[in-house]
């Protein structure tokens, strides 16, 4: 994936959301890891990317799940789930 800067400011929602998957399915079925071992990838994959330049915008739990909103140094809104 690559991306690519525009001269124009951003002026409504993005046209691409990101979700950043922190976790690895574990077994042969497709099983998702326990769930404090997801929330311990998601806050490690946080802790990687404020680290890199992005900023905290919340936590989500919606549907059973927990996902954390974060925004790259621009503005453009991401989660890592």
């Amino acid at each position: 994936m690559s991306r690519q800067n525009v001269p124009e400011p951003k002026t409504s929602k993005n046209r691409v959301h990101l979700d950043v998957r922190a976790w690895r399915y574990t077994d042969a079925s497709g099983g998702r890891p326990p769930e404090a071992e997801v929330q311990a990838a998601i806050a490690a994959k946080v802790d990687e990317l404020v680290a890199a330049g992005a900023t905290v915008g919340g936590t989500v739990e919606q549907y059973g799940n927990a996902w954390t909103v974060l925004h790259d140094p621009e503005g453009n809104e991401f989660c890592v789930v």
